[in-house]
């Protein structure tokens, strides 16, 4: 499953030159020349002396902050973008606000740009009936001068995009999300780490809530093969039609906690040269998916990493399907836990399992077994170290124990 890459070129070469397509339309660029506030609803803030209208496009470039906290604003695209090489601003979006758009919302947009949207409260809704309309932060950078764009969403706010969301979109673009709360809905794909030297970054916690709902794509994490892309969900919930870890380029998710659901696949590094990253740390939370798999065999790796901190083990990875391993490296990590000889972890059950080989450096100390169960079958581990290891835990054991008769005598 691919996202629609002529459209990430198109978006590229139109952040690249800095959104040089939307400049043909009205526009309103903030001044906030008011000397009264930094509301959004000042008309005296604009280059208009008016707030925006639904046709014309609201810009920041001057390192500004413009708040929104009421209801019934509106603007065509509003761009955080950068003029002659540098700008931006913030865009504080807060209880109480409405933000009606008839396109996209890009924060950080163009070379130089350093965008900020913070959003601890109201509704953000990009036009419903558009195709082409995407939420991006991070877009359409240059070698030598990035484009930079973060988002920190807590608290109740929802935002709405029909098409894609971008993290780190265009071409040598940095973008952030930090979701501690409120919720995310996007038609289309999310694409954290999408254009070329593209890195994106995205952390879930707290109550957040990102939903990616269109049924012909995915959460794709490292979309082009220069791009890198980052997910760390530590709580939340994550929904998603199917889920690319590393597509053609680097992608890397952790789950500690929260909820992840996947319809359809999870595939561990999409293309041969894709390098893809699943790691399960603990046993909070729940992780359920359609299918489990890696791409195309080649010269990337794809890794399942299993980090065990005590003897709850790791959330199950339930697979209503099959789960093919083959081509899958599997790590086993402990994190200052030293399991008994002998015990036994469940990682993944599937109604079928195939596939899968432990890291090297792990055949020592794990064995893998198959074994009946579950959603048909599961994936344990068993740990099962070197004699010498059982000495040396054994001897630790000895030392408490004398250390402790001691000190009750």
């Amino acid at each position: 499953m691919q996202i629609r890459v002529s459209r990430l070129s198109i978006l590229a070469a139109i952040a690249g030159v800095s959104a040089v397509a939307t400049h043909a339309q009205a526009q309103a660029t903030w001044t906030g020349a008011s000397g009264i506030d930094n509301n959004w609803s000042t008309g005296t803030n604009w280059s208009t002396n008016a707030e925006p209208t639904a046709s014309q496009n609201a810009f920041l470039n001057n390192g500004g902050t413009i708040q929104v906290d009421q209801a019934d604003e509106v603007a065509n695209f509003v761009d955080l973008n950068a003029v002659s090489g540098s700008g931006s601003g913030t865009l504080d979006i807060r209880a109480g606000a409405v933000l009606s758009t008839t396109n996209s919302v890009r924060i950080g947009i163009g070379a130089g740009s350093n965008g900020t949207l913070l959003m601890s409260g109201g509704t953000v809704t990009i036009n419903p009936l558009s195709t082409t309309a995407d939420f991006t932060v991070g877009d359409g950078g240059a070698t030598a001068n990035r484009a930079r764009g973060s988002a920190t969403i807590s608290g109740n706010g929802t935002l709405t995009a029909p098409d894609n969301m971008l993290v780190g979109g265009g071409a040598d673009a940095d973008g952030t999300v930090t979701h501690t709360g409120g919720s995310l809905t996007i038609g289309n794909a999310v694409v954290v780490g999408g254009g070329a030297r593209s890195t994106g970054i995205y952390n879930l916690s707290g109550s957040g809530s990102l939903t990616q709902s269109a049924t012909t794509n995915a959460l794709i994490l490292g979309n082009n093969g220069t791009a890198s892309g980052t997910f760390t969900q530590a709580g939340g919930t994550l929904n998603a039609n199917a889920m690319q870890v590393g597509n053609n380029g680097t992608g890397a998710y952790t789950h500690s906690a929260g909820d992840l659901s996947v319809t359809n696949a999870i595939t561990i590094g999409v293309a041969g040269t894709a390098n893809g990253t699943f790691t399960v740390r603990g046993s909070s939370g729940s992780i359920s998916a359609g299918s489990f798999t890696a791409g195309t065999a080649g010269a990337g790796t794809k890794s399942l990493v299993l980090e065990i901190l005590d003897s709850s083990g790791v959330t199950l990875i339930d697979v209503a399907g099959n789960a093919t391993l083959d081509g899958i490296t599997i790590d086993m990590n402990l994190d200052g836990y030293i399991p008994s000889g002998g015990q036994t972890f469940d990682l993944l059950t599937a109604s079928a399992i195939t596939g899968g080989a432990l890291n090297p450096a792990d055949t020592d100390d794990w064995s893998l077994a198959v074994v009946s169960g579950g959603s048909g079958q599961i994936l344990q581990a068993t740990y099962v170290p070197e004699p010498g290891m059982l000495s040396v835990a054994a001897i630790g054991g000895m030392m408490l124990l004398g250390r402790r008769r001691r000190n009750v005598q």
